[in-house]
Order: C-alpha cells, then sequence, then structure tokens
C-alpha cells in the first residue's frame, strides 16, 4: 500500500522523531489520487496516541487531514484456551461502546477510552513480548472504565462474567465497582 507507515511500538525511536520522518513520506491525494502531497500542518494529539496532519495536494490544490495511529497488528492475545489470535482493535471498540451505550453522543468518549486502554496495554507489555492474555485486556478495560463511568462498568463486567443471579450477587458486583 503506497504511502502508508506503520509505526511498530517494539521500534525504539522517540515521536519527535518519527513525526519528523512521516512528514515526508509519500501520500496519495484522496481527491485526484496524485502522489505528490506535502504536509503544512502537523501536531500530536491532546492523548499523544496520534498524529494529527494537514495535508496539500500539489496538483488539485485541495487539502485533506490525516491521523497516523499506531498500530497493533504485531501484538498478540493469548486466550484462555492456550491459543494465540492477533490483537483486534475492532472487538475493543464494540465491547467499549457497548458498555457505554447509554452515555449520549459516546463514539468520541469511547474512541478516547479506546486508546486509553491501547496505551494502557502496551505501557504493561514486557520489553521482548509481543503478546498479552485476553484476561489481561480484559481487566485494562474494565479499569478504565471504572474510572470513566461506574454503569459502563457493571455493564461490561456483566458481559465477562456470568450475569447475577441473586439480588446478593448484584450488591456485590456494584460493591466491588465502588
Amino acid at each position: 500500500m503506497a504511502g502508508f507507515l506503520v509505526i511498530h511500538y517494539l521500534d525504539a525511536y522517540p515521536l519527535e522523531i518519527l513525526i519528523a520522518i512521516c512528514q515526508y513520506v509519500d501520500m496519495n491525494c484522496v481527491f485526484c489520487d496524485n502522489m505528490k502531497t506535502s504536509v503544512s500542518n502537523s501536531r500530536v494529539t491532546r492523548q499523544g496516541s496520534q498524529v494529527w496532519r494537514r495535508r496539500y495536494c500539489e496538483k488539485c490544490g485541495r487539502t485533506f487531514t490525516t491521523r497516523e495511529n499506531v498500530e497493533l497488528g504485531f501484538l498478540e492475545v493469548l486466550k484462555l484456551n492456550g491459543s494465540k489470535e492477533p490483537f483486534s482493535r475492532s472487538k475493543l471498540i464494540y465491547s467499549v461502546m457497548e458498555a457505554c451505550s447509554h452515555i449520549p453522543d459516546q463514539r468520541d468518549s469511547s474512541m478516547a477510552l479506546v486508546e486509553t486502554v491501547e496505551r494502557e496495554i502496551l505501557r504493561n507489555l514486557e520489553i521482548d513480548s509481543n503478546s498479552v492474555s485476553s484476561s489481561t485486556v480484559a481487566d485494562v478495560v474494565a479499569t478504565v472504565l471504572k474510572r470513566y463511568d461506574p454503569l459502563a462498568h457493571l455493564k461490561y463486567v456483566g458481559y465477562r462474567a456470568q450475569a447475577p443471579t441473586s439480588k446478593r450477587e448484584l450488591k456485590s458486583l456494584i460493591k466491588g465497582s465502588n
């Protein structure tokens, strides 16, 4: 795929150097498919997990915005049955959005929560490891949701565990989320 740069977490380059290098990577114009575009503005987002770029096409003169994320395609998730599968951002997004479904306009906040979860997973990843257990991913999601919204945390924990069958189980689940 022309103009696409994958930045792996295990590469030990500071973000500032990667930002400087990526400004010179060719990207096709989304309007006319011209390969000659230039970066007119670039900055790191507030969370620091994304680089925002304003690009200008030298052929058609139009501008467009790109956002570059760290890709977690190298990360493997160790399932409870011992099998491995590639990390799936879409599964993470679905889980967080389901847990936050009661929140009005939850799309933006859900995406910010997903980025927070990904950052936490990467922070806790051992130096020479490219795998994480599914229970670790689930625990990180639960922790992030608990800090953000207790009801979202409860809904997520309810999806993971069996639904409480008695008032006592429900009360202990609620007490554990505080």
